[in-house]
């Protein structure tokens, strides 16, 4: 709606919003001045969920373990892979900021499989998979060397889960075998072109029932990991980075 056909108070209110956002953004930016993360978190909403802060959704969160997590909203690994990042203003501003941090970890692909990519590669062969993952793993490169992160650790997308409220924006496609399939097939593309710089870490292992699907032991929606099952990932995270800084010594 046009800010001129706004009502006196519905007008002062976004005037108010924009200016708390902007005063949050540079409260954000000094603390990033002065304090470098230690890490970044960047994905959709399980990108945050894994930094265990329960509050309304931002863009930029720090949390009390100087992580830095970055919400790209409901973005697609599908996507990325195709068309790259997109970095606004504000999310490169946010970025220069951190340079030279030296990891990333990027959370993308669970929306992929639950929604659209049983209909899009679930019948073709191996090779769509391994195409969409060597796109991906093009443009995480390209994105690490522009914002000069030394190393991306690639958490593999979660098992699907049939349990909980299906979500009407992204509703479950296909059966949940057919979710597990496709969730297996990008995650062993992923994981074959796992590289140096490029860490792949898989999860299904160790949150998955027998079927294949998420284990309800680590979900309380159906979807986002609980604080056990991000405890489990976060675990991998750590034990990667002591992998990394066992080499650097």
């Amino acid at each position: 709606m046009n800010q001129k056909f706004l009502s006196p108070k519905l007008a002062m209110q976004r005037r108010l919003k924009i200016i708390l956002f902007r005063f949050n953004f540079g409260l954000l930016c000094m603390r990033l001045v002065c304090v470098k993360p230690k890490l970044v978190f960047m994905g959709d909403s399980h990108a945050y969920f894994l930094s265990k802060n329960h509050k309304v959704m931002k863009k930029f969160s720090v949390d009390k373990s100087n992580i830095l997590t970055i919400w790209l909203g409901p973005t697609l690994l599908y996507q990325i892979a195709e068309d790259g990042f997109s970095v606004d203003k504000q999310m490169n501003k946010v970025l220069k900021l951190v340079k030279n941090v030296r990891l990333i970890a990027i959370i993308l692909g669970e929306i992929d499989c639950r929604v659209h990519l049983v209909p899009k590669t679930l019948y073709r062969n191996d090779k769509e998979f391994f195409r969409i993952a060597l796109n991906y793993k093009k443009s995480v490169i390209q994105f690490i060397t522009d914002y000069g992160f030394e190393k991306a650790i690639i958490i593999a997308p979660y098992p699907p889960s049939d349990l909980g409220v299906d979500n009407p924006r992204f509703p479950r496609n296909g059966s949940i075998s057919d979710t597990v399939l496709v969730t297996k097939k990008i995650t062993k593309a992923l994981a074959e072109i796992s590289s140096k710089s490029f860490i792949v870490v898989e999860n299904s292992r160790e949150l998955s029932n027998q079927n294949g699907s998420l284990d309800r032991n680590y979900t309380e929606d159906g979807v986002h990991l609980n604080s056990q099952g991000c405890d489990l990932i976060l675990d991998k995270i750590n034990f990667e980075i002591s992998k990394i800084d066992s080499v650097n010594k």
